[in-house]
């Protein structure tokens, strides 16, 4: 595993990175992620992800979401950056060993587990469990640069 401390976070992410998402019984999506230096905050990164994936008609679905990464002392929060939710928390990591971040957090009744996974200066893995009354399904993200 590759070993980081929050320090080196942004460091680590920053850049253009490819991404290939599977979400529980979806089909798998392709896409772009990047991080940019924010214009104001020193400790944060602006995301854009765009994605796609086919439809049931064979056609393309094409998606992006934005969300802002902010480092924190034990680890890092992400923000979402756009739609209805713009500046709430989505989730908070903290380091539990140098190559992982890992975050509860419950949505109403709703848990959410996530896991961040270095695997290399070019590779790492964001996953998530999703387990309520409303929401049961894993979603598992592997970028690469």
């Amino acid at each position: 595993m590759f070993e980081l401390n929050a320090t080196e976070l942004l460091n680590y992410f920053r850049g253009q990175w490819r991404l290939q998402r599977e979400v529980s019984d979806q089909p798998a999506m392709m896409g772009i992620a990047e991080f940019t230096d924010n214009a104001v905050h020193k400790y944060q990164l602006d995301y854009l992800e765009k994605l796609s994936w086919p439809g049931p008609s064979g056609q393309a679905i094409h998606a992006q979401r934005a969300y802002t990464y902010r480092r924190t002392d034990s680890g890092l929060t992400i923000d979402f950056a756009d739609g209805v939710s713009a500046g709430e928390l989505f989730l908070a990591f903290d380091f539990t060993r140098a190559h992982e971040l890992i975050s509860h957090h419950l949505c109403i009744a709703d848990h959410y587990d996530g896991h961040f996974v270095f695997h290399s200066a070019d590779r790492f893995e964001l996953s998530f469990q999703v387990v309520g009354p409303h929401k049961d399904y894993q979603i598992t993200t592997l970028f690469d640069r």
